[in-house]
């Protein structure tokens, strides 16, 4: 598996990272070996194999001019005689079979029943099928057609895992780029429905990179070079559905870090933590850790030393003995004091605030008291700390305590740890949001839970339940 990632790395490119230089791996791809071809055998007739070859002719000739004048459904009864007496035509041409599928994709997309449209799918895949049959040299390409028709024709992605396996098998390096997209999809769904491995959503995910990466190279016109290099682009992009499941945090350094070292700054790390981040980063990886330092250089600290006075402004002091109501009945005298300045009171609301949630189990209040915090001092961000920990514990009040409904309040609470990093960047309080957003990425919903309920990345979304924020919409 480390070998396959390292490979990976090799790569470069990304849906978001626009044009690199990559390391092409010109090693010759094993393709499966050329089926003979059936051409003038039975069901592969040809116009000699006829017992009137002129009169077969003839039929090729009327239907064939027919579907140049797009008149189909004139053209099936005379293209069904051409068929069933000499389907390969001459031997050196498979244009019947092509025909045909033009003529039952025009009967599928005006067909009125569901019958009729399963009538008609099934003969077009048969036509395919009796294509490579006869004519095998067309395989790889006819394999991209089946599969582009059956994904975006028929919606049926039922067999696309093993279309796509063959494709690779028989294209190889020549896989047609319209395998791409639909293929990588088809991947990435099965992957997270658990019908595939992560070692063989990175195997597909390999060899559709190795086919681009070598087209993108080779090709001998720029309109099939950049024909690979948007169907990379796509293909790519659709592994990213997954990529935090199936890729290691290097993949993601390898893609951002050439950028970064070029323009380093301490906007461009604050930018780069989630990124990475999202992706499993860690400050083990030493990247990561490279621009987490820049992102939030430690903050020196003067400390002086002061005389006790008879009034704490700790959790303990002055409330000794007192039951958690009593403490923050206690607190909240303090803060209505007028005599008592805002930074007292802002670890009066502070204490109050931490006791409500976590002993009391009063989130709400929780809450309020920490706004108020905040407004005692502006430029702290522990207040937003404590509510976005409120947010993050309220899965089970939001929802059964697993799935969607209660991994959405994971979304407001980053949005608060996302502030105390803002109003206090450097900080300690920072640090520990930042390692709070980190910690809380796993427990993101699944990106396939959120587009069965129609949303995206980015979305706004208001969650419910007492929280009631509107926030954006993350999946992993």
């Amino acid at each position: 598996m480390r070998n396959i990632l390292l490979i990976t790395a090799l790569f470069i490119i990304g849906a978001c990272t626009g044009t690199q230089n990559v390391t092409v791996d010109d090693t010759e791809t094993k393709k499966s070996p050329a089926v003979a071809s059936t051409v003038g055998t039975k069901g592969c007739e040809t116009f000699a194999n006829y017992s009137s070859p002129d009169a077969a002719t003839k039929m090729h000739v009327l239907y064939r001019d027919l579907v140049k004048a797009k008149q189909y459904d004139d053209a099936l009864p005379l293209w069904e005689k051409a068929y069933n007496s000499a389907p390969a035509a001459n031997g050196a041409t498979a244009i019947v079979y092509k025909d045909g599928v033009k003529i039952y994709k025009h009967l599928y997309k005006n067909a009125t029943s569901d019958a009729d449209k399963a009538k008609y799918q099934a003969k077009i895949l048969e036509l395919y099928d009796a294509h490579i049959n006869c004519y095998s040299k067309d395989e790889n390409d006819v394999l991209a057609r089946k599969i582009r028709a059956l994904y975006y024709d028929f919606e049926d992605k039922s067999n696309i895992l093993a279309l796509g396996k063959r494709a690779l098998e028989v294209g190889g390096t020549d896989i047609s780029p319209a395998v791409f997209y639909a293929y990588a999809d088809v991947v990435a769904t099965s992957f997270m429905a658990e019908k595939l491995t992560k070692a063989e959503a990175i195997d597909v995910y390999n060899k559709l990179n190795k086919a681009a990466m070598h087209n993108m190279a080779n090709a001998k016109d720029e309109k099939t070079k950049e024909s690979y290099r948007k169907a990379w682009d796509d293909a790519s992009g659709r592994y990213e559905l997954i990529g935090a499941y199936v890729f290691d945090c290097q993949r993601y350094v390898d893609m951002y870090q050439a950028d970064f070292d070029a323009n380093p700054s301490q906007q461009a790390a604050v930018d780069l933590i989630p990124k990475l981040s999202v992706k499993g980063c860690s400050k083990t990886n030493p990247f990561y850790a490279k621009v987490y330092q820049m992102a939030y250089p430690p903050r020196v600290v003067t400390t002086t030393t002061t005389r006790p006075t008879s009034t704490s402004t700790s959790s303990g002091g002055g409330t000794a003995g007192m039951s958690p109501t009593e403490k923050v009945a206690y607190y909240e005298g303090k803060m209505a004091d007028p005599g008592i300045d805002d930074s007292k009171k802002f670890s009066y609301a502070l204490n109050a605030a931490n006791i409500s949630y976590s002993k009391l189990g009063q989130k709400s209040k929780g809450r309020s008291l920490a706004r108020k915090a905040a407004k005692y001092n502006p430029s702290s961000g522990k207040p937003y700390l404590v509510i976005g920990k409120i947010y993050a514990g309220s899965g089970k009040d939001c929802g059964p305590g697993t799935g969607f409904d209660s991994q959405r309040v994971v979304w407001p609470a980053i949005d608060q740890w996302k502030k105390a990093i803002s109003v206090a960047p450097g900080s300690a309080e920072a640090g520990e949001a930042q390692d709070l957003i980190n910690k809380y990425n796993q427990y993101l919903p699944s990106c396939e839970d959120v587009f069965m309920l129609g949303k995206k990345n980015g979305d706004s979304y208001t969650v419910p339940c007492w929280i009631n924020e509107t926030t954006r919409v993350r999946c992993k």
